[in-house]
């Protein structure tokens, strides 16, 4: 009986220290959302805005994982690890190399429904400097859109 407790003790052990399946890349990008809208809410904005542009910062951007920002009404860039993009005026015209609207079908998706939606497009990916299908989930909150995304 003790060796079969014994057993039974390890196997939880096993089960509760190292999750079966890792998460997905689009449940990470929800999670990410999630995260920055909570420290958003928790800090800030000019502290949570300051946290996602810090290159530095791997809480926040880590190579292809980043947390964009934009104002759901002009488009323009808040939050974003490269300050070229903040407050630039182009940046809600932004196409892709397909010509899809970014920020644009960002804020659509975003506006559609209240827990989010999904944006396709091809982006640059930063961690292999290389054009990818990019998967970007995108949520409302305050007037925002916070945006966080991985390549394919």
């Amino acid at each position: 009986m003790l060796k079969l407790l014994s057993a039974a003790f390890v196997a939880l052990a096993l089960l509760v220290s190292s999750p079966l399946i890792a998460a997905t890349p689009a449940e990470q990008s929800v999670e990410m959302v999630n995260k920055a809208i909570k420290h958003y809410q928790t800090v800030g904005k000019d502290k949570a805005f300051a946290d996602f542009g810090d290159k530095t910062n791997k809480e926040w951007v880590d190579g292809e994982w980043y947390v964009l920002v934009v104002d759901a009404n002009s488009g323009l860039a808040l939050a974003y690890y490269d300050p070229k993009m903040i407050n630039n005026p182009a940046i809600p015209d932004l196409k892709d190399v397909e010509g899809k609207f970014i920020i644009r079908e960002q804020i659509a998706a975003a506006n559609k429904a209240a827990d989010g939606g999904w944006v396709s497009y091809v982006w640059r990916n930063p961690a292999t400097a290389k054009l990818a299908k990019k998967q970007s989930f995108a949520k409302k909150f305050d007037d925002k859109v916070f945006v966080v995304g991985y390549y394919e």
